[in-house]
């Protein structure tokens, strides 16, 4: 073969490179094949590129690389595009990326899958990105899982899953993860988990949701809680109630409050219900309020009291009125405490009567004063 120099190289058309015979491709000096250039390499054939030597295919730069057809890309092996450097790798054309073979997926350098830019991940396949090894999945970024599409990442198993990095996690977008499963979902441990963005957890299905184990629930942090949906807190398993952190519960809003079944509810446990806060007070509904145990009603904190409205007061029976702390009756107001029937009234304990502020006395009327027991007027006297 006539010695030509790098420039001459340059400007082979792709015709004139076509017309190399493979005996002696192998014999390019790894500097020429650098100088060509993408019409030159046009015209490379699947069997002239079957004989380039590990040097030459790394030699091969990203502009030159954009020249390969569709064809040679695809005869391409696992070996061979391992060669392959991470500038040329980034060279790549989406539709040049669509052609390599499943195959030769897991060829790819774990080091040069960083160089896979997001304007190529559209021409990676489900069926090439299942190929991906735990290395490479454990190489992808965040910028490019930000790219990825709901069919994109919905194509990755459990076990390539569980190889993603925090960053990465980070990075994919809200989108995808409405399409995760309990299968999927599994494949994260805890800190996976906690470093869910609130973004992430609201795109939660309500069959994700209704599938979550306490381990999982436990390890959500009180941002991805507070992002719930009200179908979604609805979805929630009763078995994993139990486990929602006192820090999340505190952070539920009235809207998430009011979604909470009566069964939910029951599954409290009276530090989750001394944690509900006063905004949360409002969402309850009158049959989740009368649904709740005597120990559910003194574990509520003297600021949730203050905060109920008066048809939930109102809705307590007289057996259950009692079970009241007195610190929580001294936080009514009168609005509240002119709330209460003759019989709640008269069903208080003089215990429970007497932290009732002067203010808060204030609130009664005629007939209900009129009804009270002996002891409680006496009380009033005092107050007087």
């Amino acid at each position: 073969m006539v010695a030509l120099s790098g420039a001459q190289f340059g400007a082979l058309s792709s015709t004139q490179f076509a017309s190399i015979s493979t005996a002696n491709i192998s014999s390019i000096p790894t500097i020429d094949i650098a100088a060509l250039s993408s019409a030159g390499v046009s015209g490379l054939t699947t069997a002239q590129f079957g004989e380039l030597t590990s040097s030459q295919i790394t030699a091969l730069s990203s502009l030159a690389i954009k020249g390969l057809t569709t064809s040679v890309v695809a005869s391409v092996t696992s070996t061979d595009i391992a060669y392959l450097s991470a500038s040329a790798i980034s060279g790549l054309t989406t539709g040049q990326i669509a052609s390599i073979s499943t195959s030769a997926i897991a060829g790819i350098e774990t080091s040069d899958i960083a160089s896979i830019g997001v304007k190529q991940l559209p021409g990676l396949s489900t069926s090439q990105l299942q190929q991906l090894t735990a290395g490479q999945m454990a190489a992808l970024t965040a910028a490019q899982t930000k790219g990825l599409s709901t069919s994109q990442f919905a194509s990755f198993s459990s076990s390539q899953l569980e190889n993603l990095s925090k960053s990465a996690l980070g990075g994919l977008g809200a989108n995808v993860f409405g399409t995760l499963t309990s299968t999927s979902l599994a494949a994260f441990d805890s800190s996976d988990i906690a470093a869910f963005s609130a973004k992430q957890v609201a795109a939660f299905s309500t069959s994700l949701v209704s599938g979550l184990n306490t381990t999982q629930v436990s390890a959500l942090s009180t941002a991805a809680f507070k992002a719930l949906g009200t179908g979604q807190v609805a979805a929630l398993s009763t078995s994993v109630i139990g486990s929602i952190p006192t820090a999340a519960i505190a952070g539920l809003n009235a809207s998430q409050v009011g979604a909470l079944s009566t069964a939910q509810l029951a599954s409290f446990s009276t530090g989750q219900v001394s944690a509900l806060g006063k905004a949360a007070m409002s969402g309850l509904t009158t049959d989740q309020f009368i649904s709740l145990s005597t120990d559910s009603l003194r574990a509520l904190s003297s600021a949730a009291f203050a905060a109920l409205r008066t048809d939930l007061l109102a809705s307590l029976t007289t057996a259950t009125i009692t079970a009241i702390e007195t610190a929580d009756i001294r936080a009514l107001n009168n609005t509240q405490v002119g709330a209460l029937s003759t019989d709640q009234l008269r069903a208080l304990t003089t215990p429970q009567f007497a932290p009732i502020t002067s203010k808060a006395v204030k609130g009664l009327e005629a007939p209900q004063i009129g009804a009270l027991l002996t002891d409680q007027v006496a009380i009033l006297r005092v107050m007087q």
